[in-house]
């Protein structure tokens, strides 16, 4: 950067940009006027030059030369997977489970849950997808969120952006690829967009076409599948919601039933065991009494003297023996089922007092059930759209991948998406067509730079989104505006820092190449549309200024106010206009 001192400070050295209406470079008529000899060595040498009207800049200037940037069209034809779902009923054994407590067991209670956890299952399957058949289809991206793109894109280098976008669907391999039949340009060949470069055999692009039409065919049947499995679902989540509003009026009913029955069986059991008890009682009693009988019969048959006597006496006997062997018997099977029936009662009151609680268990869950029904409902149905809507966006996908498709090659020509000179081509006739290989590269015409070294002293006038001019050695007295797009510093090994400038040129940059040297000047100060004339053109006597001004062969000394100056020029406020000549003085050594 070329710098110069003015009143102890250093000024940076700038560029004149006279851009304007009658805008004239000075240029004079160089020629002695006269001879004003202080001496024998010197005379005054005069020459003429116009009042101009243009831009005054004032800014920091440094050089660098043309980088142009290139524009790949890449073939991004990925095929995408078309899943269609082969229906379930999970969550129909939840409902079902979940509605039904009679038994008094806790099964209720699990099954409650059980119905939340369908729901949110149900949810996650619809946004996945089900299992069940799929086809590939041929898609224009890669997996992303996004809208669908077509059918190649352009990438670019340099500032310009790639306006390729990205697809929402998986993608595997495709059974069809296009084959190229001719290329139809060459490499260093100039082209615009939409001039033919590749064409397609005809079979391949037939039997592309047809996969492409059938895996739209697959999306319509997957989006009617989703539909009906949405549908299913709804019905069991209504039902399952259904019986579980009924828990409310239900379950206190079947507590009360089955806390009941719990005591039914322990006062049944309490009873037999009294029975029992009763029974044994009674029956030792009458054991007592008869067998007392049964002594007093044998004592009188001892002591009975005629036959008729001992005859009556001995069947009284037997008789009576037969009764104590009876009521011996009762009583000895009542006792041997005594232990049975105080280990029923042992075993209902256990019963009365476990089972309680489950049953207390099983009231409080289906409570809890009746009063989340909503919360468990809405789980139940939360994404049951998703998967329509998932079928709804590969349908779109697949339609628009069929008409980018007849757009971009259905004739099978495939042209190129930018302007530009082919610097590559990646195909050669019986190749198929890959993601992997780009169709073409360009010279990209709108991606003109220029990358200049700032100094640390300079970089702060220097801002990411600043207009600023460029000139070319090529083209003396042309200005071109550019952007500033990046900065980054620079790597130097000495303890000077500076950064990399980089800026974009716009305008008519068809007569610009790569190489060319020219100067960024990034603006620090600029007026525009200002009357000016050259600094050398300016006389001062005290406070004023002063021009000589020719006038149809006649100088007048003219008086003038002045204002801003780039330090090659200054601006006239008053006293020139536009298209004046005046005259510069200047002393030439003739010795």
């Amino acid at each position: 950067m070329k710098k110069e001192k003015n009143n102890g400070k250093t000024k940076i050295k700038v560029l004149c940009s006279a851009v304007g209406v009658l805008c004239i470079v000075s240029a004079g008529i160089y020629g002695v006027a006269h001879s004003m000899k202080s001496d024998d060595t010197t005379q005054t040498v005069s020459k003429e030059t116009k009042v101009s009207k243009g831009n005054l800049t004032v800014g920091v200037t440094e050089s660098g030369s043309v980088e142009i940037g290139t524009v790949t069209q890449n073939y991004e034809l990925e095929p995408v997977t078309v899943s269609i779902s082969s229906g379930s009923s999970s969550s129909s054994s939840g409902s079902s489970s979940s509605g039904s407590s009679s038994s008094g067991s806790a099964s209720q209670g699990s099954s409650s849950s059980g119905s939340a956890g369908a729901g949110s299952s149900s949810g996650s399957t619809q946004g996945s997808g089900s299992s069940g058949g799929a086809q590939s289809m041929p898609s224009s991206g890669t997996q992303s969120s996004g809208s669908t793109k077509t059918m190649a894109s352009t990438s670019t280098t340099g500032s310009i952006i790639s306006t390729a976008t990205t697809s929402t669907t998986s993608s595997s391999s495709s059974s069809s690829a296009l084959e190229v039949e001719q290329v139809l340009v060459t490499t260093g060949q100039v082209v615009k967009e939409g001039d033919q470069i590749l064409k397609i055999t005809s079979s391949s692009l037939s039997a592309y076409k047809k996969e492409l039409q059938a895996t739209v065919s697959t999306a319509e049947l997957a989006l009617k599948q989703a539909k009906l499995d949405r549908d299913q679902k709804k019905v069991e989540a209504d039902y399952e919601y259904k019986s579980n509003k009924k828990l409310g009026t239900t379950a206190k009913a079947e507590y009360n039933a089955a806390i009941a029955k719990l005591n039914k069986a322990v006062s049944d059991a309490q009873t037999a065991v009294n029975d029992a008890d009763t029974s044994l009682s009674s029956l030792k009693t009458q054991i007592s009494a008869a067998k007392k009988t049964l002594s007093s019969y044998k004592t009188k048959l001892s002591s009975a003297k005629d036959e008729q006597t001992k005859s009556q006496l001995e069947q009284q006997v037997s008789s009576q023996e037969q009764t104590v062997e009876s009521l011996q018997n009762q009583y000895d099977t009542i006792k041997s089922n005594y232990s049975t029936l105080t280990s029923n009662l042992s075993s209902a009151k256990r019963s009365l007092s476990t089972d309680s609680i489950t049953a207390k268990q099983t009231y409080e869950a289906s409570m809890l059930t009746y009063n989340n029904a909503d919360s468990i409902y809405k789980i139940a149905i939360d994404g049951i759209d998703d998967a329509v809507t998932s079928a709804e966006e590969t349908l779109t996908e697949a339609k628009q991948v069929l008409t980018d498709f007849n757009e971009y090659v259905g004739d099978g020509v495939i042209k190129a998406t930018a302007s530009g000179t082919v610097m590559s081509i990646g195909y050669s006739a019986g190749d198929e067509l890959s993601t992997e290989t780009a169709i073409a590269t360009y010279s990209n015409a709108e991606s003109v730079t220029m990358t200049v070294s700032v100094s640390q002293e300079d970089i702060s006038v220097v801002n990411i989104g600043d207009t600023v001019n460029v000139t070319f050695t090529a083209y003396e007295g042309e200005t071109y505006e550019a952007t500033v797009s990046k900065i980054e510093t620079a790597k130097n090994s000495s303890s000077t820092v500076s950064y990399n400038v980089t800026v974009n040129v716009s305008g008519d940059v068809s007569k610009i190449y790569t190489g060319m040297t020219g100067n960024v000047t990034f603006i620090t100060k600029e007026i525009k549309d200002v009357i000016y004339v050259s600094n050398k053109a300016i006389t001062t006597e005290g406070t004023d200024s002063y021009v000589v001004k020719q006038e149809n062969g006649v100088k007048t000394k003219t008086k003038v106010t002045t204002g801003f100056s780039d330090g090659n020029n200054v601006e006239i406020v008053s006293g020139l206009k536009e298209g004046d000549t005046v005259i510069i003085e200047s002393q030439v050594n003739l010795s």
